[in-house]
């Protein structure tokens, strides 16, 4: 819609996102006719399609660096990885994101979703973008649900989510043999990818077949459209702070024994 010219950079490399601004930057160098314009970096906070944080810190040096604004998606961060999200876990302020964006259908529980900024940017944003965008309000119990939330989301809530995250790293990484993950240790998204590409003959649709009959909810990313997500296939776990200790053992030891069951002699 904002009929903008899209360059992609590596998935959370900042190294290939630094070459990338250096070449448009030595190209408008040589543009005579060349003049500052708006420009934006835009990523997730916690990557729902890989389990990965971004390196926000190094982020931030390079938008201001380069005079770039930030947008960051943050809905899988917020309430997360620390209660006011990615800026918190990295300790920076969530001011020095210049476009801060959360889905209330994650931790909010709720509808909808906020766009926050400082005063010209959200001004612009309401005089501004497409009606059909923001002309329609939220239901207003849905919108003190999400605020109600953020009231609610503490510290605690935040410990609690952190010592089932770690929990289940370490169950996973303790009972499995044929997988492995690349999800940050911090990060409530896990995903277990099979080793040596072993999924040919549809392993993971068995695996995950097998534990949604025993009550495990897992999401098999086989089952996106390979032209859209060219991404490795895999099997991705949420952990949730509401998860008891049972739930963990339960989760680690279905997928043992499906690996066991659809693995061993594979």
């Amino acid at each position: 819609m904002s009929k903008a010219k899209v360059i992609y950079f590596k998935h959370n490399d900042m190294n290939d996102l630094e070459l990338t601004l250096q070449r448009i930057q030595e190209k408008n160098v040589q543009d005579p006719y060349f003049k500052l314009n708006r420009r934006f970096i835009v990523t997730e906070g916690v990557f729902l399609n890989s389990g990965k944080i971004v390196n926000l810190p190094r982020l931030l040096k390079l938008k201001n660096q380069y005079k770039y604004r930030l947008i960051l998606d943050d809905s899988h961060g917020f309430g997360t990885i620390a209660r006011f999200g990615t800026p918190e876990f990295y300790g920076r302020k969530t001011g020095e994101v210049d476009i801060y964006i959360c889905s209330l259908d994650t931790s909010f529980s709720s509808i909808g979703a906020f766009v926050a900024g400082n005063r010209e940017i959200s001004e612009h944003q309401r005089l501004s973008s497409f009606g059909y965008v923001f002309s329609a309000s939220g239901p207003p119990f849905q919108i003190n649900v999400a605020s109600r939330v953020i009231d609610l989301i503490s510290f605690k809530t935040v410990i609690k989510l952190k010592s089932n995250i770690n929990s289940l790293y370490h169950l996973l990484q303790g009972n499995l043999n044929f997988f492995y993950t690349e999800s940050n240790s911090s990060s409530p998204i896990l995903f277990l990818y099979l080793k040596n590409n072993r999924n040919k003959f549809g392993i993971l649709q068995l695996i995950y077949e097998y534990c949604l009959k025993r009550g495990i909810l897992l999401f098999n990313t086989t089952n996106l459209p390979k032209e859209k997500f060219n991404f490795p296939q895999g099997l991705r776990l949420t952990v949730t702070a509401q998860h008891m200790d049972e739930h963990l053992h339960t989760v680690a030891a279905v997928l043992k024994e499906a690996e066991t069951k659809f693995l061993s002699r594979s």
